[in-house]
């Protein structure tokens, strides 16, 4: 028996770069892929067009997205349309958007959590092909678009509102990356408390979350390389209070990294990293390596975890695919398979072994 696993993506660099990422996850195995929305950075709808129209089999999750930047209507419609490209292969994740983001677009932000849960359920009823009032001085909206199938929606914001709103109506939960394994238990078990006090049972609920990973040849030259790159130090130096409480860290070790990251002290930001702190946060290490944190988290409650390249580009996307083949088959690809194949970018061993598809079909 083979563990779902799927690919997470940022929609950023070549287009082009993301459709052939995903086409080798779905050579690969994957169960799914997911590109998330990066603020100012580009659509994520675009490069879901694209893979949609260029694969097969693998599911498509666009998570997430938020009912600000896109109304109900828009995301309904959008979906509708990804559906004709992708039917049953699409998920959707709703989260609140990032507040500073919004005012800078001077988008008005208020009251999300019944923002959110509102438009799960106007999404929903155009889906079914229900007209929407909302405004009572005109006429209803009417959804002129064909009823899509089945598209599950997710929940992907991660305060207790959230969590609550997530047991109450939503097919299941999305955590966001970097959050800890102490805290994707807590968040699981909120939500599930909130389903149980809704008369839902947990089997009605799928957990994902992204990961984030970057692979080496030895667990010390991945944390090295993940300690240096400005993405990594950056996230590092904005986690919250209640993250690092809950991953048993003090905010001082956030708050040093943050005060050399603003005077653009990178390497010295980079050494204020403890192995601790990077370890609870990204998945590094071998292939080997990032599979066994995967299962940490799948043993946790994640249905299928969503490991996500820290840095996208074809060597890394790569590795990070192994990762996923040998979490998926529940094998051990070995150290030796790494290699110069992987991690400098040449033929790698999803490619030549196609190991989780064999165990797909052997199962």
């Amino acid at each position: 028996m083979h563990r779902p696993v799927g690919l997470g993506l940022a929609s950023r660099g070549d287009l082009r770069d993301g459709v052939e990422f995903a086409r080798k996850a779905e050579a690969a195995g994957l169960e799914s892929v997911w590109v998330h929305d990066s603020y100012f950075e580009r659509d994520p709808i675009t490069y879901l067009s694209a893979i949609a129209y260029a694969t097969q089999e693998i599911r498509l999750g666009a998570g997430s997205l938020n009912p600000y930047t896109r109304h109900p209507f828009v995301l309904a419609s959008t979906l509708a349309a990804l559906d004709d490209l992708a039917p049953e292969r699409l998920s959707l994740a709703l989260g609140s958007g990032l507040p500073l983001r919004l005012l800078q677009m001077a988008i008005p932000f208020e009251n999300a959590p019944a923002r959110v849960g509102e438009a799960i359920d106007q999404v929903r009823e155009l889906w079914a092909g229900r007209r929407l009032l909302l405004n009572e001085k005109l006429p209803p909206l009417v959804p002129m678009f064909q009823p899509p199938h089945r598209i599950p929606i997710y929940v992907a914001a991660y305060t207790r509102p959230y969590l609550e709103l997530a047991g109450a109506k939503a097919d299941g939960y999305l955590s966001r990356p970097l959050e800890s394994l102490p805290a994707f238990e807590l968040m699981r078990r909120r939500v599930l408390d909130s389903a149980a006090a809704h008369g839902r049972a947990e089997s009605e609920l799928d957990f994902r979350g992204y990961l984030f990973a970057l692979v080496d040849r030895s667990r010390a030259e991945a944390r090295n390389r993940a300690k240096r790159d400005p993405f990594v130090i950056y996230m590092i130096s904005i986690l919250s209070d209640v993250s690092l409480k809950r991953a048993g860290f003090p905010a001082e070790l956030r708050d040093q990294v943050n005060k050399l990251w603003r005077a653009e002290d990178y390497h010295g930001a980079a050494q204020a990293i403890p192995d601790e702190l990077l370890d609870a946060y990204v998945l590094v290490g071998t292939a080997d390596d990032v599979a066994e944190r995967a299962h940490q988290y799948h043993q946790a409650g994640m249905d299928v975890p969503l490991l996500q390249p820290i840095v996208q580009e074809e060597a890394q996307v790569q590795a990070v695919l192994e990762a996923a083949v040998t979490y998926g088959s529940e094998g051990r690809v070995g150290a030796g398979a790494l290699g110069s194949s992987q991690v400098a970018g040449g033929r790698s061993a999803v490619e030549r072994e196609g190991l989780w598809g064999r165990a797909r079909r052997a199962g």
